[in-house]
């Protein structure tokens, strides 16, 4: 009978253990996501700001030109102007949508893990207890 307890016992603490264990990974898990979103932000915003600059400094360079060449700022120039400016605006847009879809994936990734931990948990809960039970059955039963 004492074996028996003790068997019980070791079976109650193993099943604790990895149950902690798994809360443990839970928590690393989602910590690891959300410093992965963190530097996909900075990166993006990193990005943006690199692609407003290079549209800042063409547009000051070609209007720099322009001036310079005694071409009146009309028609051509300024539809030239314009397209580019769109083509920025839709680069930094596009940057802007990758950097939330990554964002996206990253919790859902998250999320899966999380999910796959706490199965394991479960089934480390359940197989504890089955031991338990089995245990005690063939003792006293």
């Amino acid at each position: 009978m004492p074996f028996a307890v003790a068997a019980i016992g070791i079976a109650a603490v193993g099943t604790g253990y990895q149950i902690y264990s798994g809360e443990q990974a839970k928590d690393d898990a989602r910590a690891a996501g959300d410093k992965q979103q963190k530097i996909n932000r900075l990166e993006g915003d990193e990005e943006i700001r690199r692609i407003s600059e290079e549209q800042r400094a063409w547009m000051g360079q070609t209007e720099g030109e322009y001036a310079a060449s005694g071409v009146k700022m009309e028609g051509s120039p300024l539809e030239v102007m314009a397209k580019q400016a769109y083509e920025f605006d839709l680069e930094r847009y596009y940057t802007e949508e990758k950097v939330k879809a990554g964002a996206e994936v990253i919790a859902a990734n998250q999320r899966s893990t999380t999910s796959s931990i706490r199965a394991k948990q479960v089934g480390a809960l359940t197989t504890g207890l089955q031991s338990s039970i089995n245990t005690a059955y063939n003792t006293w039963g």
